[in-house]
């Protein structure tokens, strides 16, 4: 199937399933053909002449979605320490309850096919205001890396909990952990799953 460029007279072409189903999200908005694959043509491009790479976008908009459905708001970094300091001794509370929701993320998003769901975490770990993120495996063992700034005190621990909450979902368990300056270190085995470098 061909899309014709009416300026120049032109085709473009593209693979007959991609076209039916933009046929029909074109019908069910009520548009025409034309006006969404140009849209498309134009978001691309302004998306591409903006620095950001259209499928990484996608991928985080995808990783956002399911994450706000597991209980991730958006939070100023300074009510954030604020809250944390108010907190005080309930703070092991909380730390219980980031453990949960690391867990609940982990398993969200390994329900949908394809995906690997340890890229994610790196990606999730970044939008936590992480500086870096790196997991990899080594050796039949997972090893995580994580660079952060500690701002204020207890949000170690929560990214901490978060994160071995999230392995957990995965069915891994934390055998080796090292916590200072900002810097996470954790190795967690799974007898059943190859990860690969992220």
């Amino acid at each position: 199937m061909t899309l014709t460029v009416i300026e120049e007279r032109k085709s473009l072409f593209a693979r007959r399933d991609l076209v039916v189903k933009l046929q029909e999200i074109a019908s069910s908005r009520g548009i025409s053909l034309y006006s969404l694959v140009n849209s498309v043509f134009e978001n691309y491009i302004k998306l591409s002449e903006s620095g950001v790479n259209p499928e990484e976008a996608l991928d985080l908009i995808k990783l956002v979605v399911k994450a706000r459905s597991a209980g991730f708001i958006l939070v100023p970094e300074k009510a954030w320490c604020r809250l944390l300091e108010l907190a005080g001794d309930a703070l092991s509370t909380t730390s219980t309850e980031w453990r949960e929701l690391g867990v609940l993320v982990a398993k969200q998003l390994a329900e949908t096919p394809g995906d690997s769901v340890l890229v994610y975490l790196s990606k999730l770990l970044e939008l936590m205001g992480v500086r870096e993120a790196l997991v990899k495996e080594s050796n039949g063992a997972l090893k995580v890396r994580v660079t952060s700034t500690p701002l204020c005190s207890g949000s170690s621990r929560l990214l901490l909990e978060f994160i071995t909450g999230f392995l957990a979902g995965l069915d891994y368990s934390v055998e080796i952990l090292e916590a200072s300056g900002g810097i996470i270190t954790l190795t967690a085995k799974n007898t059943g799953l190859r990860v690969g470098d992220y």
